[in-house]
């Protein structure tokens, strides 16, 4: 009696195939092997078992296999096929191996004393330092390098760190030794002029460029039929959401072509279930190098990394994390595991990069200071009548959404009363860009506003649509005389205003204006085409526009603003920590060549912003513990209910000074 285990492929799948004489077999026994076999991912076609042939798991499923059959002294035969299959794998296993090591030996810069590594990175050195125009710092260098010699690779860098650039040196080294020939970015929609700026920047010249998502007159037959052409440009710029519609034409454009596959803030792909996550994992399978870069690698938890691994080696990412997405969820909860944390790092080492903001070289100085501000009479009045209704809410007979709902309503209340009270007039889905909430749903604003409207009467809603009318809230005032004495004591000057609700850039480009000082707003509203041109001419130190109003959860990533700015005022903030980190970045960053960069935070009096500068304080300490780590999990420094913890500070503070 005997279990012949071959490969079979049908279409374009590979299976492994049980072909099992069950006349040899007791029928007790045969019904436990069926029961055991069912237990592994299976298919049945001609009333025998197929298991998927995935050269990741192909040993695994052998032991498996034979396991199931050892129980009942049962023969197993591997066909030649799969033997010389598997035989291929250990020695591929082996060279992979291998390949790891001297991958992690480059990225912790120990690999001189290794001839054939020395000798590849002379190689790199040389034909890096004749192609490329930008001269890269050290550590950019060896991060390039390590991209290059890997061909698919993680880069974890801080903001600012010049990631685009390394990416880069590296293509231009592979496109040279002819590895690949076009480069397809899968990204915000706000990085696209970053890559082709530093695409100038690198090369001295402007790329053939083609951008999927954020241009008119290029509809849905125009992409498949640019995606069939002959000459297709070399760097092809898309937005996540862009690939579902035109992913089989993608998946065609990556087998034509020797494609260097990027996805820049590779954290937006980390649901391993998600849409985006799913088509864009598949499309790597054929490109030619694979690159992922996100300085947050693990915004939610250790699941995080699942999705990103598998970007970049999509048949060996079971075997390089070597853990199952549950365990690494099980990771991300408390109490933590700082022994599966540091192991999980250690399995991955090999294939990403990290550079620290300690690493940056000739970074400016950071000044900071906090501007604590008196309420007007109307708006503490408006301020204290908010804050009144937050003491006698009846949360506790809510159910729980209701109650989350409520609380998130009132918060944003009191942070607009604290800022400008006019903005209680406006709807809160108006006055906020909506991605101010990661969990936003279909029907998320119209939960919040039907919350908002059970907080104020008809005669409050009236008093504050006539606000402008009694007086200007005293932050937006100390705003306009700051902007007019700085730009006055200096005509290189150019500020950044960052502001949360949209309502405030509007009404401080009309203030401003009235004083003949040009501003712009970079915010949803504004289409990308025009953002980008407003980006250009502000970090031009020749362009009279030297005043820039901004909405962080628009341009706070992939945009910088450091070439002739150094200066920034923030209205108020939003007490996420990395969003308020990742602000501060777009002028503190690589290239700048300002000795200081100067922060100020205003802060209403006697109101909920002290609870929130006094959070943001605290986390930031805290990140400063996190910050060195290889794979930092800033989720840990957020609170679940952070709404909630901050209502429940705001009044214990009052009870305690009243």
């Amino acid at each position: 009696m005997s279990i012949l285990i071959k490969k079979w492929v049908y279409g374009k799948d590979s299976f492994i195939r049980l072909n099992i004489d069950e006349p040899s077999i007791r029928p007790l026994d045969l019904k436990k092997i069926y029961s055991r076999l069912k237990q592994r991912d299976h298919q049945v076609f001609d009333e025998m078992f197929h298991f998927p042939f995935l050269e990741d798991d192909l040993i695994e499923s052998i032991d498996f296999i034979k396991a199931v059959f050892f129980r009942f002294n049962l023969e197993i035969k591997i066909d030649i096929t799969i033997g010389n299959e598997i035989k291929n794998y250990q020695k591929e296993l082996k060279n992979f191996d291998e390949f790891s090591s001297n991958a992690k030996k480059i990225r912790n810069n120990q690999f001189e004393s290794i001839s054939e590594l020395h000798v590849k990175f002379e190689d790199f050195r040389r034909i890096i330092e004749s192609g490329l125009k930008r001269k890269l710092y050290d550590l950019q260098f060896l991060s390039a390098f390590h991209m290059a010699y890997t061909v698919n690779s993680l880069n974890f860098s801080v903001p600012g760190s010049g990631k685009t650039s390394v990416v880069l040196a590296a293509y231009h080294f592979l496109k040279t030794k002819g590895i690949v020939n076009k480069l397809f970015v899968i990204g915000p929609l706000s990085s696209f002029q970053a890559w082709e700026r530093e695409y100038d920047f690198c090369f001295g010249e402007f790329p053939s460029v083609k951008r999927f998502s954020g241009v008119d007159n290029f509809n849905l037959e125009d992409k498949k039929n640019y995606l069939y052409s002959d000459n297709p440009s070399e760097l092809n710029l898309i937005y996540y959401q862009g690939v579902d519609s035109i992913k089989e034409d993608l998946y065609n454009f990556m087998n034509k072509h020797k494609v260097m596959l990027v996805v820049d803030e590779a954290h937006r792909i980390k649901n391993a279930d998600g849409k985006w996550g799913k088509n864009i994992t598949k499309l790597t399978e054929s490109a030619k190098s694979r690159v992922a870069l996100t300085g947050t690698p693990i915004p939610n938890g250790y699941e995080d990394i699942y999705n990103i691994i598998k970007f970049i080696y999509p048949f060996k990412y079971k075997s390089i994390i070597k853990l199952h997405y549950s365990q690494l969820q099980d990771l991300s909860l408390p109490p933590r595991n700082e022994i599966g944390e540091k192991q999980l790092k250690e399995n991955i080492s090999p294939f990403f990069m990290r550079i620290r903001k300690e690493d940056l070289p000739n970074l400016p100085l950071v000044n900071e200071k906090s501007v604590v501000i008196p309420m007007g009479n109307e708006q503490q009045e408006i301020y204290d009548y908010i804050f009144s209704i937050t003491q006698t809410l009846k949360i506790s007979s809510l159910s729980n959404s209701e109650a989350d709902f409520l609380v998130r309503a009132i918060l944003i209340r009191l942070r607009q009363a604290a800022t400008n009270p006019y903005l209680l007039s406006i709807s809160l889905e108006s006055s906020i860009e909506s991605s101010l909430f990661s969990d936003s749903t279909e029907n998320y604003f119209e939960k919040l506003n039907i919350a908002d409207e059970e907080l104020f009467d008809f005669q409050f809603r009236d008093r504050v649509k006539k606000y402008y009318e009694k007086e200007t809230s005293s932050k937006i005032l100390y705003t306009i005389n700051r902007v007019k004495k700085l730009l006055a004591e200096n005509d290189e000057t150019k500020i950044l205003i960052w502001t949360v609700f949209t309502e405030n850039t509007k009404y401080l480009k009309s203030e401003l204006q009235k004083l003949g000082i040009k501003s712009e707003l970079l915010i949803g509203q504004v289409e990308t085409n025009y953002r980008e041109l407003i980006v250009d001419s502000f970090n031009s130190k020749k362009s009279n526009l030297r005043v820039v109003i901004a909405n962080p959860f628009t341009v706070g990533e992939s945009v910088s603003l450091h070439y002739s700015c150094n200066y920034a005022i923030y209205l108020e903030r939003d007490y996420n920590c990395s969003n308020f980190i990742q602000s501060k970045d777009r002028i503190h960053r690589v290239g700048s060549t300002f000795e200081t960069v100067f922060y100020e935070y205003l802060i209403s009096e006697h109101s909920v912003d002290q609870i929130i500068d006094d959070r943001l304080k605290l986390k930031v300490a805290r990140m400063s513990s996190l910050i060195d780590d290889d794979i930092p999990f800033f989720k840990i420094l957020e609170e679940e209910n952070e709404e909630s913890a901050i209502i429940k500070e705001l009044l214990h503070r009052y009870s305690s000074e009243n």
